[in-house]
């Protein structure tokens, strides 16, 4: 059907409905850690644009604060666990926000996607939220 979690479940997020997404080939642009294989990416896409890099970190449900807690207080886990996992399945995302034309694009990058989605409303602010993602302005690329 061609349409987006996110346009369906549209509740006055920052989010548009214009979604696209396109296969690449991650070998193609060179050698050298997936980070910068990614950045070339973005920067091959949006020539001409201002991106920046992007900070993620998935928000937490109840049941997911509730198992921390009681993983750091019950036993010798440390806390920030469920983070932690959160954060080793999605290490193959990286995220930016592009400003081109007056026109700001959330745009995620993983090994083998580009996912590029138009805001409706602008970003000015280094951190931010959308959906259960918060995001950081980690600098210009």
């Amino acid at each position: 059907m061609n349409v987006s979690i996110d346009y369906l479940l549209d509740d006055g997020e920052t989010l548009d409905e214009m979604v696209m997404r396109e296969p690449y080939n991650l070998s193609e642009y060179g050698k050298g850690l997936k980070s910068s294989k990614k950045n070339r990416v973005i920067r091959d896409k949006f020539p001409n644009a201002e991106i920046y890099s992007l900070l993620a970190y998935q928000k937490l449900t109840k049941g997911e604060k509730i198992v921390d807690n009681a993983l750091g207080f019950f036993t010798d886990a440390p806390f920030g666990m469920p983070e932690f996992l959160n954060y080793l399945k999605n290490n193959d995302k990286r995220f930016y926000l592009v400003e081109k034309d007056g026109k700001q694009f959330f745009v995620t990058v993983t090994d083998e996607f580009i996912e590029t989605r138009q805001l409706a409303n602008r970003i000015d602010s280094k951190k931010f939220e959308i959906g259960n993602w918060k995001f950081k302005k980690t600098g210009k690329i």
